[in-house]
């Protein structure tokens, strides 16, 4: 979906049963959690903790965790979002626990 937009400036983040790594021909990082909705939080953990720890990302300002349902219809403007440490919306008519989601 990203690709419709002519932005090249993204990864896409697997869990696997493997040692984390960074495949960066295919723009892929790999991180050794488990890959189930219920870990979200400790895959999201995990994915940050590389990333801050990786000189490879050393070049990026802001991270946006995106899920594969979700429609990209147009780049977001950094103004907007450079004073906001959390964006975003979850759905209100689930009725889980939300107070991990800081």
């Amino acid at each position: 979906m990203i690709s419709k937009l002519n932005y090249k400036n993204y990864i896409i983040v697997k869990g696997v049963n493997l040692e984390s790594y960074y495949d960066k021909y295919n723009q892929l990082l790999n991180i050794n959690c488990n890959d189930k909705y219920e870990r979200v939080s400790e895959k999201v953990l995990k994915i940050y903790n590389y990333i801050i720890n990786n000189i490879e990302f050393n070049n990026y300002n802001y991270f946006f965790k995106l899920d594969n349902d979700m429609i990209i219809t147009k780049l977001i403007n950094e103004n907007y979002i450079k004073n906001y440490n959390y964006c975003g919306k979850f759905n209100i008519n689930y009725n889980g626990n939300h107070k991990w989601h800081i």
